[in-house]
C-alpha cells in the first residue's frame, strides 16, 4: 500500500544511466499530469530561439518554465509514436502501441492491461481525465472508461460561445474549447473530497490548426502556421500556469507531484514535412518532461534516455509503489533500465527506429532504407551516417525485428477485439 503523505527516500545514482533520484519528501500525495498537445522540445526550443533573436517578446513557454527552479527537467524523453492517441496508450498503460495501421483505442479499447489510473485507485486515489478536445475521437472514451473514474471533455466545460470547430465528414470529433476552460472544472474536482487525487489534463489548442482565442502576437517568423502555433502554445502555457497558481492559492501545490510532458512534437518544415506522424525526426518525437514539486526538486536537469512508457512507472516510483508486472516502461530512476527507446509510425510510411546513447537508427520497411544519426554531433539530423558504419544497417534491422516479434507475442495475450 502507498503511505499517504510519504515519498520514499532515494539515494544517488543506481546505475550509470538513471537519473539522480530526489531526496525524501513528506506529504506529496496528489498527482497532476498535464499534457500539452504537439509540444516537443525541438518546437519549444525553436520558438524560444526565434522569439529571443527576432523580437522583444519573452519566450513562449514562460509560465511553465518559471517553475524550473522547483522542477527536474528530463531532456531526452521521446514519444514512441508521434501521435496523441498512441501516446495516450503509452502514458496510461506503460506499453508500446501495436505495430499496426489501426489505433488501439478504436480497435481494442478493452485491452487487458492495468493502467496507472486503476493502480492508484486501488490505493485510494480519486482519478479523472480532462480533455480540452473530444474524448470520442478514436473511441478514447471507451478506452478510458473503467481506467479513470471521471471523464470530462470540452462538451462539459462551462465556456459558452468559445467552442472551436475543426471536425469534418472525414475527421470527426476534432472540436474543442480553449485550454483555459479546463482550469475551473479541474480545480473544482481536485478540491472535492479528502482522498488524494490523480488527474490528467490533455490540452488541445496546440494541435493543428493551432487555435488562438486572444489577440495574436507577431513573433517574427515567416511561416504563419508557426506564428499561430506559438500563440496557441502561449495560451496553453498560461492555462497550465493558471492551474498551478490556483492549486498554490488553495494550499495543495506543495502536496502535489506535477508532471508536464508533451504527447509528441510538431514539424515546421525542418525535413520537408509539417505537422506530425509522418517521420521519426527529433521535431516529431522528442518531447519535454518536467517533474515539479518545490520540496522534491530544485532545478535539476537530467539526460537519462526515456520514453512515454516510462512516465507512469516514474510516478509510482516517486510514490513508493511497485509498478504492475505487465508494464514495459521503467522508472527513470531505475538501475535496470535498458538505455534504449523504440519508435514507430505508419501514417504515410512504415518506419521503425530506436535510440541508444547518442545514436538514432531508423528503418523504412517500404523502401528497405536505413538512416543513422549521431545526435551528439548532429542534433538537427542533417547527415545520415549509415554509410560510414558498416554492419549497422543489418544490426539495426535485426534489433528492430526482435522488438516487433516480442511485441506481437506480448500483445496477442491482451488484445481483446471489440464488437461495436
Amino acid at each position: 500500500m502507498l503511505t499517504r503523505g510519504k515519498i520514499l527516500e532515494k539515494t544517488a545514482y543506481r546505475s550509470a544511466n538513471p537519473a539522480i533520484a530526489p531526496a525524501v519528501m513528506d506529504h506529496s500525495t496528489h498527482v497532476g499530469v498535464y499534457v500539452p498537445q504537439a509540444t516537443g522540445i525541438c518546437g519549444v526550443a525553436m520558438a524560444g530561439t526565434t522569439i529571443r533573436s527576432r523580437s522583444n517578446h519573452m519566450p513562449t513557454f514562460t509560465q511553465t518554465a518559471a517553475t524550473t527552479s522547483q522542477a527536474m527537467l528530463f531532456t531526452r524523453v521521446y514519444a514512441h509514436v508521434p501521435s496523441t492517441v498512441h501516446s495516450l496508450v503509452a502514458l496510461l498503460l506503460s506499453v508500446y502501441h501495436p505495430h499496426t495501421f489501426r489505433v488501439l483505442t478504436a480497435e481494442y479499447p478493452r485491452v487487458r492491461l492495468p493502467s496507472i489510473g486503476t493502480e492508484l485507485r486501488r490505493q485510494g486515489y480519486r482519478t479523472a481525465f480532462f480533455n480540452a478536445s473530444d474524448n470520442r475521437f478514436q473511441r478514447e472514451d471507451v478506452f478510458l472508461t473503467g481506467r479513470l473514474d471521471q471523464l470530462e471533455d470540452y462538451r462539459t466545460f462551462r465556456c459558452a460561445g468559445q467552442v472551436f470547430r475543426a471536425s469534418d465528414r472525414l475527421w470527426q470529433y476534432l472540436d474543442g474549447a480553449p485550454d483555459a476552460c479546463a482550469v475551473k472544472p479541474i480545480v473544482e474536482w481536485a478540491g472535492h473530497g479528502s482522498a488524494p487525487f490523480f488527474g490528467v489534463f490533455w490540452t488541445g489548442q496546440t494541435h493543428f490548426p493551432y487555435v488562438v482565442t486572444g489577440n495574436a502576437t507577431a513573433f517574427g517568423v515567416r511561416d504563419p502556421s508557426l506564428n499561430r502555433y506559438l500563440n496557441a502554445l502561449r495560451e496553453t502555457d498560461r492555462a497550465i500556469g493558471d492551474l498551478l497558481a490556483t492549486l498554490e492559492r488553495r494550499g495543495v501545490l506543495d502536496s502535489t507531484l506535477v508532471v508536464v510532458v508533451g504527447d509528441h512534437g510538431e514539424a515546421f518544415g525542418q525535413h520537408g514535412h509539417y505537422v506530425h506522424g509522418v517521420d521519426l525526426y527529433e521535431e516529431e518525437v522528442h518531447v519535454p518532461l518536467m517533474l515539479i514539486n518545490r520540496r522534491l526538486f530544485h532545478g535539476e536537469t537530467d539526460s537519462t534516455l526515456g520514453g512515454m512508457i516510462d512516465v507512469a512507472p516514474t510516478i509510482l516510483d516517486l510514490l513508493g509503489a511497485t509498478p504492475p508486472a505487465p508494464w514495459q516502461g521503467r522508472s527513470l530512476f531505475d538501475s535496470l533500465r535498458t538505455g534504449r527507446v523504440y519508435l514507430f509510425t505508419s501514417r504515410s510510411k512504415v518506419l521503425f527506429g530506436y535510440l541508444e546513447g547518442n545514436r538514432k537508427f531508423v528503418y523504412d520497411a517500404g523502401s528497405n532504407a536505413a538512416e543513422l544519426y549521431d545526435l551528439g554531433k548532429d542534433p538537427a539530423e542533417s547527415s545520415n551516417v549509415i554509410g560510414a558504419s558498416p554492419g549497422m544497417a543489418q544490426l539495426g534491422r535485426e534489433r528492430l525485428a526482435t522488438w516487433v516479434q516480442f511485441q506481437r507475442r506480448f500483445l496477442s495475450d491482451v488484445l481483446v477485439p471489440d464488437a461495436r
